[in-house]
């Protein structure tokens, strides 16, 4: 009988605890692209990585494995981050985001796009810039 009583006991503390306590959900930091042009367009994300670029670096990455191609007019495109992003802006003082028509990624093959530097738009960020527009890239 003791036994049983501990047990609910223990039931009741756990509770309690995991009840007031913040839980340990994933947290996301997305910035999002506005689409506001009367076409699609396609985009990129300067935050580094194994296959990507970074400020100052304008240069457009030799892979276009996280370019998007096809964000419709009048939608909105978020790149999700797991991490709160003044930890990338320690690091880096600008954020970039290219642009681009969606019908010249579908026409040319990327190393030449590459090559040309054939974007409609890139952006240069910095946090401050970020947080005043509310985390939110309106294009154009």
């Amino acid at each position: 009988m003791k036994n049983i009583h501990w047990f609910k006991l223990c039931l009741l503390a756990l509770f309690l605890q995991a009840a007031s306590c913040e839980r340990f959900a994933e947290r996301d930091y997305p910035i999002y692209l506005q689409n506001n042009a009367s076409h699609s367009i396609g985009y990129y994300f300067a935050t580094g990585g194994n296959e990507g670029t970074t400020f100052p670096d304008t240069t457009l990455p030799v892979s276009n494995r996280y370019v998007g191609t096809n964000l419709a007019p009048g939608k909105a495109y978020g790149y999700h981050s797991g991490l709160p992003w003044n930890g990338f802006f320690e690091e880096h003082e600008r954020l970039l985001v290219y642009v681009f028509h969606a019908d010249t990624l579908a026409a040319y093959d990327w190393p030449q796009l590459r090559e040309d530097y054939n974007i409609l738009r890139r952006y240069e960020l910095d946090l401050s810039e970020l947080e005043a527009m509310a985390w939110r890239i309106s294009y154009p």
